[in-house]
């Protein structure tokens, strides 16, 4: 009698934990490259499909001059931005990533006008992060995008502690940043979740601490498979670890992703990485982490990419040239789509079914 007992309590227990309402809103990234209107339209759908939050990341630059002038953005910004939005279903919530540092996350944001990630022009080429013309400047930034998006969720600075590890002080005038920005922020947008992003691949709690006062998540984005993790051998408290750091704040995976196909790459030191992945693999990755998200109260998640951005990323490395950092990040997210370049399913893409037909907490 008592193994029957013993056995009921067990199937109620995980009959409650599959009916246990999800926590957190699914998002994925409407990227693909193609801004033709059938590009557009054939993201949109896909959007509208599988996610709940579109997550648009413009990590890019700073329009500086057009921001401080009040001016329009050149042509070409403006054409970034009315083709994300036509990608974003009324029904999507938005997750807008900004960010005052670069895409390589050492320096200072460069300039977004004709093209990204210019040097910037004119006075701005020597102002810092520090510099009180560039915060204001910034936060009028913001507001810009926030008009533009109507995020619900919103990063003004994207894997900042990076930065913090290759320039010190660099990161140190980011502080001073963060400290204005925030706040005025926040006084105006009271129900948004304002934050800075962490990539933990490397550490960085105590850079995530100095943070905590100037955020209202702790929102980290991971890619395991650049320090040669796999599910197999990825520790318990790879999210656990983190989220203990400020446990009173809501907690995102502002990004993540983990590749289809084997990876081979050079990362922190030099240090020779290979992971040889498979559908299999990225399909138990992402299994666990949206149940290790659920188990934290996670209140958002986003997977990069929808569908594989190989040819881009093939295109970058041809046009940067072997030497250049750009190499690196697209292999890095290569072969990481949830379908392959065709949108041909990938056993992930059931993984990820499966938890946005859930119910999820209100």
């Amino acid at each position: 009698m008592k193994v029957w007992t013993v056995i009921l309590s067990a199937a109620l227990l995980l009959g409650t934990a599959a009916d246990t309402p999800r926590s957190f809103l699914m998002a994925l990234t409407p990227t693909n490259f193609d801004e033709t209107t059938q590009g557009s339209q054939q993201m949109k759908a896909l959007m509208a499909k599988h996610a709940e939050v579109v997550a648009v990341y413009l990590d890019y630059g700073v329009p500086w001059p057009e921001v401080a002038d009040g001016m329009p953005f050149h042509k070409n910004v403006q054409k970034e931005i009315t083709t994300l939005k036509q990608r974003i279903s009324p029904r999507h919530k938005v997750f807008l990533a900004l960010n005052a540092g670069a895409f390589n996350r050492r320096d200072m944001a460069g300039y977004w006008g004709e093209k990204t990630m210019m040097p910037r022009p004119g006075k701005w080429a020597d102002k810092t992060l520090d510099d009180l013309e560039i915060i204001e400047t910034y936060i009028k930034y913001c507001e810009r995008m926030i008009a533009e998006f109507r995020p619900s969720f919103l990063a003004y600075a994207i894997e900042i502690n990076m930065m913090a590890g290759a320039e010190p002080k660099r990161f140190e005038q980011f502080m001073a940043l963060a400290e204005r920005v925030y706040p005025r922020l926040k006084a105006k947008h009271k129900e948004m979740l304002i934050f800075p992003t962490f990539q933990i691949d490397f550490g960085g709690a105590p850079i995530i601490r100095r943070l905590m006062p100037h955020s209202d998540a702790i929102a980290i984005s991971t890619y395991p498979h650049i320090r040669g993790l796999t599910p197999a051998t990825l520790p318990a408290g790879w999210l656990a670890d983190v989220r203990k750091i400020a446990p009173d704040k809501p907690f995102i995976v502002a990004e993540t992703g983990f590749p289809a196909a084997p990876f081979a790459g050079k990362w922190l030191f030099d240090t020779k990485v290979r992971v040889d992945a498979t559908p299999q693999m990225q399909a138990e990755y992402l299994r666990w982490m949206l149940a290790e998200a659920q188990r934290l109260d996670a209140r958002l998640f986003t997977w990069f990419f929808p569908h594989d951005i190989n040819a881009y990323l093939e295109e970058q490395k041809k046009l940067h040239g072997v030497a250049n950092e750009m190499v690196g990040i697209a292999d890095m997210a290569m072969n990481l789509g949830l379908m392959d370049g065709t949108r041909r399913p990938r056993p992930a893409l059931d993984e990820w079914a499966k938890w946005l037909q859930k119910k999820r907490k209100p």
